[in-house]
């Protein structure tokens, strides 16, 4: 019944925006287009968001900013972090993806990533940090996180 159910919602898009379409017309329900791809906060149905340019990390940190920060009824003095899809559980040092993209990029705070304890292999953006990414440990309590899917 799910996949019925997909089919006809991916169907109905492909209807309504055939071709090359933009991505504001191409993004599921409640997600934000840029670019080529959807974001939306807290989804589990995408990959963790990856970040492949300083405009899409500028994108991502102003979403955050306006969306994840006051979600959680805080404000900017309190320095929110955001999960985004980075780690180095292969090998050490070594960072990539979860969604197999190209690592071409990056946005490092001054100093990280030190893996702090020899372990910290995932990444976050964090906010007392000037929004600028920290490596952590993958099982600290969940905060907020970001994922991405690519437009149709």
């Amino acid at each position: 019944m799910k996949i019925l159910v997909l089919t006809l919602a991916l169907v109905t898009v492909m209807l309504v925006c055939p071709g090359d379409c933009e991505a504001s017309c191409c993004c599921p329900t409640f997600w934000t287009a840029y670019n080529s791809s959807c974001y939306r906060e807290r989804n589990s149905v995408a990959h963790l968001v990856s970040i492949h340019s300083l405009d899409e990390h500028d994108f991502i940190v102003s979403y955050f900013r306006s969306t994840g920060i006051k979600d959680q009824g805080d404000d900017e003095s309190t320095g929110r972090d955001m999960w985004v899809g980075l780690h180095d559980t292969n090998s050490e040092g070594n960072f990539e993806w979860t969604d197999r993209s190209s690592f071409n990029m990056n946005v490092w705070s001054p100093g990280q990533p030190d893996n702090a304890g020899s372990r910290e292999h995932c990444g976050e953006i964090v906010g007392v940090y000037g929004y600028k990414w920290n490596d952590e440990q993958c099982d600290r309590v969940a905060q907020y996180f970001m994922c991405k899917l690519p437009a149709w």
